[in-house]
């Protein structure tokens, strides 16, 4: 279950760059919200994603910075309107 986990949550961080950790959880429905912190600790200990903080909550983005497109990320995150930013690695 973790590998699945983790998998969905790295698409989900791939699709929309910059994702506030909240927009994550509610996105990756089927899962809990420690199930989803536990993937992203891993994913961000791998080197594959990069975790932020950005005022006052955090936001992760893919190592490679491939950015997709707003559609992309508005269908990820149904009802939100995105604002992308090029990831920075810190």
């Amino acid at each position: 279950m973790a590998e699945v986990t983790s998998q969905e949550v790295l698409r989900t961080i791939s699709r929309c760059p910059g994702i506030q950790l909240d927009d994550l959880i509610q996105t990756c429905g089927p899962y809990s919200w420690n199930q989803i912190v536990l993937a992203v600790d891993e994913l961000a200990r791998d080197g594959l994603i990069v975790l932020r903080r950005d005022r006052g909550s955090y936001t992760a983005s893919p190592r490679n910075n491939t950015i997709q497109s707003d559609e992309d990320c508005r269908q990820a995150r149904p009802g939100r309107v995105p604002g992308l930013r090029a990831p920075v690695i810190v």
